[in-house]
């Protein structure tokens, strides 16, 4: 498809960041990304996303679509629009370059257009019928197209940790500094689940993912694997070095198949602390799982959209 869909452009005088047909390439192909975006507190939440290979080179921003059942997510957006999007796997999708790329910028809300709905029939597929239009009314009908201003991409070699003028490349603006320690919760910073358990699920994912926010309010999203779990915590080992001392972060594990079907999430919230080691402690939890069956994903993405659509509704009546 055409890599220059409607939307409005940047703003007169803002800098534009391209980038070359090898980027435009997995940009395109991505089947899912990772969407971080900040917390009140100062943390970041990291959630699966489909990119639908929504780019626009000429004005320099990436989009995705999401529901608006999914109102959290956009309130967030809004309340801070300083989000990223990691593209960290080519798997079930049309993309066979190697690579981590990080994507960070402004986010702005959008209107979904013909060419977008194309999108999404090409790479999720779309049901219908008299009953599969009632249940995916809200899921298909009730979107919004999130488009993000490009600032910086990050390009990290494959196995290379990204770390600027070594094995990396920066399109746009400079690496920020890194961040200061955060000042720990105040109800503590110790595990307040069973961190065996999360260490043992998030494991079990295909892809594991560490999120923290970084000095310039943009989300910083590296790639991490689990190396032990205990009660005091999970021990984790990370693509590129991470910064020194304590942080509110995210801990995103996932999996998925073609199209999309059969997701699994295991999305947790917690402590990170940097010292000899990186030992994260989970504070909160989100986890679902969708059986590999096209009928239950979509039956389930419908009905989920419907109820998480009329509790935003009750919430802000």
């Amino acid at each position: 498809m055409s890599d220059s869909l409607t939307g409005s452009a940047l703003p007169s005088g803002a800098a534009t960041i391209t980038w070359d047909d090898t980027l435009d390439d997995i940009f395109a192909g991505d089947l899912v990304s990772a969407l971080a975006y900040t917390t009140p507190a100062g943390g970041v939440v990291m959630t699966p996303v489909c990119p639908l290979g929504l780019r626009d080179r000429t004005h320099g921003r990436i989009g995705f679509t999401t529901a608006l059942g999914n109102g959290r997510k956009l309130d967030r957006m809004t309340a801070d629009p300083r989000v990223a999007l990691a593209f960290h796997t080519r798997e079930h999708g049309r993309s066979s370059r190697p690579g981590f790329v990080l994507v960070q910028g402004t986010a702005r809300i959008g209107q979904m257009t013909p060419e977008v709905y194309s999108a999404m029939e090409d790479r999720l597929g779309i049901v219908r019928g008299w009953l599969w239009d009632r249940i995916m009314h809200s899921y298909y009908h009730e979107r919004v197209v999130v488009w993000l201003d490009v600032k910086r991409i990050t390009v990290g070699e494959p196995g290379s940790p990204i770390v600027a003028g070594e094995s990396s490349r920066v399109i746009g603006a400079s690496l920020a500094m890194p961040p200061g320690p955060h000042r720990p919760p105040g109800a503590g910073s110790a595990p307040r689940l069973d961190a065996v358990q999360a260490a043992r699920r998030v494991t079990a994912q295909q892809h594991v993912l560490l999120g923290y926010r970084g000095s310039d309010g943009h989300p910083e999203v590296v790639q991490a694997s689990i190396a032990s779990g205990d009660r005091a915590g999970i021990t984790l080992t990370t693509e590129r070095p991470l910064p020194p001392g304590g942080r509110r972060a995210c801990l995103l594990g996932h999996s998925f198949n073609a199209r999309g079907i059969g997701i699994s999430v295991d999305q947790h919230t917690g402590w990170l602390e940097v010292g000899e080691e990186a030992r994260y402690a989970p504070h909160t939890v989100q986890r679902f799982a969708v059986p590999k069956s096209k009928f239950i994903s979509n039956l389930g993405s419908g009905l989920v959209t419907v109820f998480r659509r009329r509790a935003r509704l009750r919430n802000t009546a």
